[in-house]
């Protein structure tokens, strides 16, 4: 009785009108008078029993009595207490919804993940690309100073041969001028020999 907020015995409370009961005692008579006119079981879950804290929950079940030859005798009532069940499924649901959260976080993240790498390969992309054509142009100038090493080497050599062939005139030059004065030594002598 005290599960109905009622005090005394249930003897105390045998045949007496449920509907005439305080609160939630009140609404379990009034289904029991359901089922009585209904000549059927009728259940119903019921919450907030008075004394209760508000998490109490019970299914009432109330079940028609009658004779054999379909007199109603009155109703049964069976109280279950599903407060504990409640809870469990109550805990259940904040289980699902906190797994279903964290599953939204981590997919969020992945997607972030995904999209960094994304990034990071088109950055590696743009950085092979910067590389290649960064070799291409040194190899490039690396084929221009070869050529201008070439370049360079060759006109050294002509800058040699003009040397050498320099050299080579100025010494035909010296000799050309020394048999030039040997010449006009020679014809300043052979003029003395002969008389004017």
């Amino acid at each position: 009785m005290p599960l109905l907020g009622l005090s005394g015995t249930a003897e105390e409370h045998v045949c007496r009108p449920l509907a005439s009961l305080p609160g939630q005692a009140g609404s379990i008579g009034s289904l029991a008078e359901r089922a009585l006119r209904e000549k059927h079981a009728v259940y119903e879950e019921v919450s907030g029993l008075p004394g209760h804290s508000s998490g109490t929950c019970l299914l009432v079940t109330a079940e028609p009595l009658m004779t054999p030859s379909g007199s109603m005798l009155g109703a049964c009532i069976f109280l279950t207490d599903l407060t504990e069940q409640r809870e469990l499924e109550r805990e259940a649901v904040a289980r699902k919804v906190h797994t279903a959260e964290m599953t939204t976080q981590s997919l969020r993240a992945a997607q972030q993940v995904s999209d960094a790498s994304e990034h990071l390969a088109e950055r590696i992309q743009s950085a092979n690309a910067g590389a290649t054509q960064q070799q291409e142009r040194t190899t490039e100038t690396a084929t221009a100073m070869e050529q201008m090493n070439a370049t360079v080497m060759e006109v050294a050599r002509s800058a040699g041969e003009a040397a050498e062939l320099a050299s080579t005139t100025r010494e035909h030059s010296s000799r050309g001028a020394e048999r030039m004065q040997h010449l006009e030594h020679s014809i300043a002598g052979g003029a003395q020999s002969f008389p004017t």
